[in-house]
């Protein structure tokens, strides 16, 4: 495991295309995502936290591209995901398989963290953050 490189995704900046008050990182979203996992899981298994944990350690690579783009445009998903295929041996760790449930709870944890971040954007005078919120209140339904 490249801890360089671990630490250097962990650095990546979110939220780059909108105004933010209090700036985040992966590392910042990554924490609180395994967090969330062991509040929505609490026997949550070692492969989910990992996964909780690394989620978004590629961004290092592809830069954070924001979901909308991603849920917009199918070739450039793919495309991501297949760039994503590629920094992972490049990081030194392999990204554990998730049972389905498993993958859901990963998932739901990771819009959870996005809606509270835009939330406490929010209380803080950023109205622009309300967007975001909407686009993880509409990926949760």
């Amino acid at each position: 495991m490249n801890i360089e490189a671990i630490r250097k995704s962990n650095l990546v900046r979110r939220f780059h295309t909108c105004e933010r008050i209090r700036e985040e990182t992966v590392g910042h979203h990554s924490a609180n995502v395994a967090a969330l996992v062991l509040y929505l899981e609490p026997d949550a298994p070692r492969e989910l936290l990992i996964a909780a944990l690394m989620h978004d350690w590629p961004e290092q690579y592809t830069g954070d591209i924001p979901a909308p783009a991603k849920w917009g445009s199918p070739q450039l998903a793919d495309a991501l995901a297949q760039a994503e295929a590629v920094c992972w041996p490049q990081l030194g760790v392999t990204v554990p398989p998730l049972h389905n449930h498993h993958a859901h709870i990963l998932k739901l944890a990771d819009l959870l963290d996005l809606m509270l971040s835009c939330s406490e954007e929010m209380r803080r005078g950023n109205v622009e953050a309300s967007a975001v919120y909407n686009n993880g209140a509409a990926a949760l339904s």
